[in-house]
C-alpha cells in the first residue's frame, strides 16, 4: 500500500537474497538519490581493517534494522564470518569499553551521534573499510575525518570506508493507472520545487 518510500540502495537485494521477495527489485522504481550513509566500525587499535574482524565478537545494532542489513550484505560479499551479536548501539558501546565485544559497526550519516560521543579512553580508532569490486554495485567510497570524529581519529587524518545511498524509491505502478499518475505529479513537483530550498 505503499506508494514511495526512502530505502537503502542494498536493501532490495537482501530481502530477495533471503527469500522475503520475489523479484522486488522489478517492483519499485528509483526516482533519485537523497544522501549517503557511511559505516563505521569502531574498535580496538589493533583491528586495522574489515578483514581484522574475522572470527570476532562483533555487534552490528538489532536484527533486521538497517545496520543490521548493511553489515551482513557486505560481510558476505567479502567472505567475512565473524561472530555477529545483535545488540542495541547504546548497549554495545558499553560493552566494547569492558571488552565483551570486538567492535561496533553502525551505518548512518556522519557524523553519526553514538560514534561522535563515544567516550575514548585512547584504546579505540575508527577502522577502514576498503571499497573492494564486490561492493562497487550497491556501495560508494567515503572517508571520516578527525573533523567527522576528533575522538576517534587523529587531528588531520583520515579513515576510509564505504556508504549506501538512501534513495529516494516509488512502487512500479503500470503506466495510465491512479496511483502512477498521483506519483507523477508527486515527482514533478519534487523536482521543480527541491532547486528552490
Amino acid at each position: 500500500g505503499v506508494d514511495i518510500g526512502i530505502v537503502r540502495a542494498d536493501t532490495l537485494d537482501y530481502l530477495e537474497r533471503k527469500g522475503f521477495a520475489k523479484d522486488i527489485k522489478k517492483q519499485f522504481t528509483y526516482v533519485t538519490k537523497l544522501y549517503n550513509e557511511e559505516m563505521q566500525v569502531i574498535a580496538p587499535k589493533n583491528v586495522q581493517s574489515l578483514r581484522d574482524l574475522e572470527g570476532k565478537r562483533v555487534s552490528v545494532d538489532l536484527p533486521n534494522g538497517s545496520t543490521f542489513v548493511t553489515v551482513l550484505t557486505v560481510a558476505e560479499r567479502l567472505g567475512i564470518k565473524a561472530d555477529w551479536r545483535y545488540i542495541e548501539q547504546r548497549i554495545a558501546m558499553e560493552k566494547l569499553k569492558r571488552g565483551e565485544l570486538d567492535a561496533v559497526i553502525v551505518v548512518g550519516g556522519k557524523p553519526y551521534k553514538s560514534v561522535s560521543t563515544f567516550q575514548n579512553d585512547g584504546r579505540f580508532h575508527l577502522v577502514r573499510v576498503d571499497y573492494d569490486k564486490a561492493l562497487q554495485g550497491d556501495y560508494l567510497p567515503a572517508s571520516l575525518t578527525s573533523k567527522d570524529y576528533p575522538n576517534l581519529i587523529p587531528e588531520g587524518e583520515r579513515v576510509d570506508t564505504i556508504a549506501v545511498p538512501a534513495l529516494l524509491a516509488a512502487y512500479n505502478w503500470a503506466p495510465g493507472s491512479e496511483r502512477y499518475r498521483k506519483l507523477t505529479q508527486f515527482v514533478d513537483a519534487f523536482f521543480t520545487k527541491f532547486p528552490a530550498d
